[in-house]
């Protein structure tokens, strides 16, 4: 079978991830060649000598290099604000796109994003990974018949700590809008959006439908100079009636390792050390589910399969409007400033310097825990 032809957009960054599987010799297992890089600034790339060495024709946008080659498949490792144009311009060509999460920064922005495949065959998978991994497509299954009776509730926790560094090191870190484009760039619209999409994702009624979430609260702050918020805890309900609560932030001491915790009427499932067990309600191991996190290698086996088949992924443009919606909502709601003198600062070994907000960490463990939302969350 021939090798699904690979444009790759956005070579520094995570772009830097995808380089390392699809560069001669580590996308062999998954059947992808790639044919072209698009990256305005490639010399930012960390495998830019071995771009070269393999003969890669690079491009400094997507147009340029559809005018002299065709793809498969357009990888998009970009700004949240171009993968709506990015993604609508692949399909245009007739290229199937793996469009890395988040969707998009706005619900107009989903909504449109949907238009694209309204006439076409051409697919779009959004990489949020841990959908694509087999502990969630096992764990799914066994959910949507309630073969541990009906869900009762569900929540999930995830808070970490980057350098000061982490909201320079782009145009976009942090921002809510770019030039008139919704970004609304925070914790839950990237770094810590896959825990939130997960749980969505888990509570849908079918492979690949996410619940829709409404009676959408929270409580935003920011303990740095940024935009947008980078402390949230969420709450909302299902359209089912399910309750859901989705802890997060950034200025927190020392990491909180993403959990979640989905309460059935005769069991727990839950994460712990990076492994799904469903337990009875008195303790005892049902069921192994495996580790999420190896979605990130599965992703790149789906979206090889969706070339070949044309199959729907299992998270689409639709899957992913869910935590979309939720974003929006947030959009809404007033972001509070922690005090200053709630602030606080340190080197670490590297010489980089973290903010963060003492005692933040106990706090979402605590709402977290109790399912509760405290009245504040500045100390």
């Amino acid at each position: 079978m021939a090798a699904i032809k690979t444009v790759l957009v956005v070579l520094s960054g995570f772009g830097s991830f995808y380089l390392s599987r699809l560069l001669p010799g580590g996308s062999d297992k998954y059947g992808l060649r790639l044919v072209g890089g698009v990256d305005p600034q490639p010399e930012r790339s960390p495998h830019l000598a071995d771009l070269h060495a393999a003969q890669i024709p690079l491009y400094s946008d997507l147009k340029s290099f559809y005018a002299e080659h065709s793809a498969d498949l357009a990888i998009l490792s970009t700004q949240i604000q171009t993968h709506y144009p990015l993604s609508q311009l692949a399909v245009e060509h007739g290229t199937h796109v793996l469009c890395e999460k988040p969707l998009c920064g706005s619900w107009e922005d989903a909504q449109a994003f949907q238009r694209p495949q309204a006439s076409t065959d051409v697919q779009i998978a959004i990489g949020y990974q841990s959908s694509f991994s087999a502990a969630i497509q096992s764990l799914k299954q066994d959910l949507m018949p309630e073969a541990f009776g009906p869900v009762i509730s569900a929540k999930a926790i995830a808070g970490w700590p980057p350098s000061l560094a982490y909201f320079s090191r782009n145009g976009w870190a942090g921002r809510r809008t770019i030039a008139g484009q919704d970004v609304m760039d925070s914790p839950v619209n990237n770094a810590t959006a896959h825990f939130l999409h997960n749980l969505l994702y888990l509570l849908g009624s079918s492979k690949a439908t996410s619940a829709r979430p409404v009676d959408i609260s929270a409580q935003l702050y920011r303990a740095t100079s940024i935009e947008n918020f980078d402390t949230a805890l969420i709450q909302l309900r299902t359209a089912t009636g399910i309750p859901l609560h989705f802890a997060t932030a950034h200025p927190v001491q020392e990491g909180v390792a993403p959990t979640f915790s989905i309460r059935c009427e005769h069991a727990v499932i839950a994460m712990a050390q990076d492994e799904v067990v469903a337990r009875t309600v008195a303790g005892k191991e049902l069921k192994h589910y495996g580790v999420p996190e190896e979605g990130e290698e599965a992703k790149f086996h789906h979206a090889a399969e969706m070339c070949r088949t044309g199959e729907a992924p299992c998270c689409g443009v639709d899957t992913a409007c869910s935590q979309t919606a939720v974003i929006d909502e947030l959009s809404k709601i007033p972001i509070q400033d922690f005090a200053a003198s709630s602030v606080d600062e340190e080197s670490l070994a590297d010489g980089s310097r973290v903010r963060f907000v003492p005692g933040l960490h106990e706090t979402l463990l605590r709402a977290y825990e109790t399912s509760t939302m405290p009245t504040t969350l500045d100390p």
